[in-house]
């Protein structure tokens, strides 16, 4: 281990973070951290952290390009996978309140990130401690989570978000007897699949799963 210098952001747990890989504008790579909590208290903050030159750098909370902006809210249990040259963060919750927006930021365009805005219409319901993943295109895959007075509503529906005009397009799919609802189940793309295994429902844990194929939305 070697230990990495301060980050200035909170302590926090329950964030999100990404490996960004080296590209022009970035050519050590970065990871990415935003958003989380720490019991009572909700972050909508960031920070990249290059581990060639061991350093930090804040997020730009600014509105970004095409009428983007990062979240407005701060984000707990939200989840975030690496997008291309992008971190693209969705849902999450801020102690409260549930959410099914999603955002993109993208490192390499200056100094802190530009962030896009991704469409909502037609995307799952609010949600937290759900699966997301990267399904081989530029786009995103929901399943499961938990929402209503301390997460005890959960998921088993979900949909994919494909990169497009006017922010991109969602496909929903509902919930199927294969893989029944729960919270804080995981999951890994396969090239071709998505494979969800275990997680719970309430205090009970669950070791099952199911497959399902994905391909990109059709504009």
């Amino acid at each position: 281990w070697t230990k990495m210098p301060a980050s200035g952001l909170k302590k926090r747990f329950a964030h999100m973070a990404v490996w960004i890989l080296p590209k022009q504008g970035i050519p050590n790579g970065l990871m990415t951290v935003f958003g989380g909590g720490d019991t009572f208290a909700w972050f909508r903050d960031g920070a990249m952290y290059d581990p060639i030159a061991n350093t930090w750098t804040p997020i730009n909370n600014a509105s970004g390009m095409v009428g983007g902006a990062p979240p407005t809210q701060p984000l707990e249990s939200a989840t975030a996978v690496r997008y291309g040259d992008s971190m693209l963060l969705w849902g999450g919750w801020d102690g409260g309140t549930y959410y099914s927006g999603g955002h993109f930021l993208r490192p390499s365009i200056k100094v802190g990130g530009y962030w896009f805005t991704i469409n909502v219409n037609g995307a799952p319901a609010a949600r937290a401690s759900h699966v997301s993943l990267y399904p081989g295109f530029y786009g995103i895959f929901v399943w499961g989570g938990c929402g209503g007075m301390a997460c005890t509503v959960t998921h088993a529906d979900g949909g994919v978000w494909t990169q497009g005009p006017g922010g991109g397009k969602w496909e929903s799919f509902p919930a199927d007897p294969a893989l029944t609802a729960r919270t804080e189940p995981t999951g890994v793309w396969t090239g071709s699949e998505a494979i969800i295994w275990g997680g719970r429902v309430g205090t009970k844990a669950l070791g099952d799963g199911a497959r399902r194929h994905v391909q990109a939305a059709t504009f």
